[in-house]
């Protein structure tokens, strides 16, 4: 664990089957969600360009849903990382759960400050 401008930051990798997963995390508050974005993006930002430099590496960028997370489900819903627009709503609602929960809309999709950086949930490098 490190902190970053006052948020708690943990970055960890998992090997599973034929794949490795690293995640990014970090805690607050719901009203500091556009500052903890701007705490992991440039995080981000420094990884996607790491996996870049080996040809041929697939990856793809989600955010984990917080529902469940705190459910504790083993296998929890992952929505494609991507910009927020004016169409999403407020909340964003979980799959797992038949859509009873929700989480805010301003902890899945970044906010619109780093529109365009990674435009597509699933890359590629050449």
């Amino acid at each position: 664990m490190a902190y970053r401008h006052d948020y708690p930051v943990l970055v960890c990798s998992k090997p599973v089957a034929d794949d490795t997963y690293i995640t990014m995390a970090t805690r607050g508050s719901l009203a500091q969600a556009d500052e903890m974005w701007g705490v992991v993006h440039p995080l981000l930002e420094v990884l996607v360009q790491l996996l870049q430099e080996w040809p041929g590496v697939l990856y793809s960028l989600h955010v984990t849903c917080a529902h469940c997370i705190k459910a504790g489900l083993d296998n929890p819903h992952q929505y494609d990382l991507r910009d927020r627009t004016a169409d999403d709503g407020r909340d964003v609602r979980c799959p797992m759960v038949m859509h009873t929960a929700s989480t805010s809309a301003d902890l899945v999709y970044r906010p619109s400050r780093f529109s365009g950086m990674y435009p597509h949930g699933i890359f590629s490098s050449s």
